[in-house]
Order: structure tokens, then C-alpha cells, then sequence
């Protein structure tokens, strides 16, 4: 039993080490106001001092990380989008990895235009309709003030994605596909959007290590039953004896 308990312990730390070891390819939360790997070097500082990639409007924007080998990764990034997105209008952002699309659907942050938004964790390709920031993780978390002194509304989207990468430069497109690039609201410019906290990671393939210690685990669970049942058929333990 002891020797039971002992391969239960080593096969889970073994497991657990394993699920803490994907390595880090390239983070940033542009404050420091680096954008080494981006073709925008655009960024903007809202009134208490939190810095993001943008504001853009109609315009595609690339993160390219060169020379990344073959096997699975994962990507995170905060989307904010600001002011008088519609869905009715076809309000869009679209995000592809590798070329291949991953986020292609309609946003919709006006509560007046009711069920526009197509947009959803589990529907990143369009679905829906669904309601007025569906699937946000944060409202108006980036502060500007318009000129009648009111909230520039916002709201902030935080999807993820693993995907296979076959070798090679790794390229994110992110595209922004409003109908008014050229309108201003409340003082602000409308329909605009923003990066913030983009995290790549490569994601390691599990050794066989954590299997051959399950295979010890379960002969050993095999090993401690026959020896117990020995010993009932035998008159079981001495008085006093601890059977571990």
C-alpha cells in the first residue's frame, strides 16, 4: 500500500509538472510601448495612463514571430472596441492565424439595436444573433471622455485559441471591417478597436514519463490487492500489525 500511495504521488507531480511547462513564445501589454513584431506601431494612452495597441479603424494589423518551429501553440489577446459599434450595420472584426480565420463576425455595443451581434465564444465564425456585448470580459475599462464630458463606452473581448503550426515564420492578422471610418462621435473617433495583452505560447508535447508511472501505478494497485487477499485467506494480520 505504501508503495501504492508513493507511485500515486510521484505520477501526479510528475503530471503537474508537465501541465505548468509550456513556454512562453512572446507576451506584451504595450506598455512599455514596445511593438517589435507588429506592422502598426500605433498606440494610444487613455486618461489613467493605460496604454494599448490603436486605436485603428478599417485596417489590418499583423503580429509576425519569425522562425518558430513545428507543434502546438495557443494564443490570447484582449479586443476592445469603442463607441457606436452596430452589428446592424456589419460592424465586423476578423482574426485569422496562419492565414486561416479563427474570428469573423459582427459586434454590437449599442443596447438599442436589440440581438445584432453575432459574435460569441462558442460561435466565433457568426452566429447568433445574440445581445449587445455577449461573451465581453469588461465594460468601459479603458477611460476617455468625449466632449459633452460623458464615457467613450467601450467593451473588452478576451478569446483564445490552440492551434498546430507547421514551421516557420507564425503570422496573427486582426482586421477591423466598420462601415464609418471616417466619423467621429462625441468628440471621439467612431467605431475604432484596440489590442492589449497578447500572449503566444508553445505548448509541449506530454513525455512518457507520467504514462510508464501509470503503468506502475496500476501494477502496483494489482500487486497490493493479491497480497491482501493472501493475507485474509491466510487469517489476515497479527494483533497489533498495521497493514499499509
Amino acid at each position: 500500500m505504501l508503495y501504492f500511495r508513493r507511485t500515486l504521488a510521484i505520477t501526479a507531480v510528475l503530471i503537474v509538472s508537465i501541465e505548468a511547462a509550456a513556454d512562453l513564445v512572446y507576451e506584451s501589454d504595450f506598455q512599455s510601448g514596445v511593438t517589435t513584431h507588429w506592422s502598426s506601431s500605433d498606440l494610444s494612452t487613455d486618461e489613467l495612463g493605460k496604454v494599448v495597441l490603436g486605436l485603428f479603424k478599417q485596417e489590418t494589423i499583423s503580429l509576425t514571430l519569425p522562425a518558430q518551429p513545428t507543434g502546438e501553440y495557443g494564443i490570447t489577446f484582449d479586443f476592445f472596441n469603442f463607441n457606436t459599434w452596430d452589428g446592424a450595420e456589419g460592424d465586423s472584426f476578423e482574426f485569422q492565424i496562419n492565414g486561416t480565420t479563427s474570428i469573423d463576425a459582427t459586434f454590437d455595443n449599442l443596447a438599442s439595436f436589440v440581438d445584432l451581434q453575432t459574435y460569441s465564444i462558442s460561435t466565433p465564425l457568426g452566429g447568433g444573433p445574440f445581445p449587445t456585448g455577449t461573451d465581453n470580459t469588461g465594460m468601459d475599462l479603458l477611460k476617455h471622455t468625449g466632449a459633452d464630458a460623458s464615457r467613450i463606452g467601450n467593451f473588452r473581448y478576451t478569446p483564445s485559441f490552440t492551434f498546430t503550426h507547421s514551421g516557420g515564420d507564425m503570422t496573427f492578422t486582426f482586421v477591423g471591417k466598420i462601415d464609418q471610418p471616417s466619423v467621429s462621435f462625441n468628440g471621439f473617433p467612431d467605431e475604432v478597436w484596440s489590442l492589449d495583452r497578447v500572449s503566444v505560447i508553445a505548448i509541449p508535447e506530454p513525455p512518457m514519463i507520467p504514462v510508464l508511472s501509470l503503468f506502475g501505478l496500476v501494477g502496483a494497485a494489482i500487486h497490493w490487492r493479491k497480497n491482501t487477499k493472501q493475507r485474509s485467506l491466510t487469517g489476515g494480520a497479527r494483533a497489533g500489525q498495521v497493514l499499509r
